[in-house]
């Protein structure tokens, strides 16, 4: 990601809206979701749906999928609150690092770093709920020669996201990152109703098959 840093880029004649130091907490952000997911899958695969299929709860692909959203949503949602805190703590309130107050070392605003952790949890279990169910259901309702290519516009849907992102990217600066976070929940929210609502009919479609077997939902 070092290539995306503005001195790289203004070599090459192009110049963007964000530090260096955005550059740095975002590589910060990838490294700990990271983490937080490969702590948690083993988790969720071998304690929490063992626990739910137990007590009766059997957690369709498509309810997985509208759960990540939904914790996606949250994640974001409350890294807009904690933004907000930032920016209301000193030394610089709404500018960290870029005032006189944080000192010939750039400190930044008074605030526990720990406060963050919620998001990076929430994410990862966001992320092992609807990519990991994502992948699950394209790979087994495609016909079976055409699973390589259902599998690949599954993974092609991430450059809509990709579009989504570079979209936001003039807000991606001080003082604005509390409005770009909000906006992020906001779609999240908006694509888990979105997506419910077109797929719950095949969820209805999935359990009438597994109560009455393929036979019979074929000949009904």
């Amino acid at each position: 990601m070092d290539a995306a840093r503005p001195d790289m880029l203004a070599a090459r004649g192009k110049h963007v809206p964000w530090d260096d130091h955005f550059i740095d907490e975002l590589k910060t952000a990838l490294v700990a979701c990271r983490v937080f997911i490969l702590i948690l899958l083993p988790f969720v695969d071998r304690l929490l749906y063992p626990f739910l299929r137990r007590t009766g709860l059997e957690m369709h692909p498509i309810t997985r999928m509208t759960t990540g959203f939904c914790l996606e949503s949250l994640a974001m949602a409350y890294a807009a609150i904690v933004q907000h805190l930032v920016y209301s703590a000193g030394p610089c309130y709404s500018s960290p690092r870029a005032c006189a107050a944080s000192g010939p070392h750039n400190a930044p605003n008074r605030i526990n770093v720990f406060i963050q952790t919620p998001i990076y949890t929430t994410e990862g279990f966001g992320e092992i709920f609807c990519t990991a169910a994502g992948y699950e259901y394209a790979f087994t309702k495609a016909p079976p020669s055409m699973k390589s290519l259902i599998q690949a516009l599954f993974m092609a849907t991430a450059t809509i996201g990709t579009m989504f992102g570079w979209a936001l990217t003039p807000l991606y600066r001080d003082p604005r990152l509390v409005i770009m976070y909000s906006t992020l929940a906001a779609m999240m929210a908006g694509t888990m109703v979105v997506g419910w609502l077109g797929l719950r009919k095949y969820k209805k479609l999935d359990d009438v098959r597994s109560e009455t077997g393929p036979e019979k939902t074929a000949v009904a």
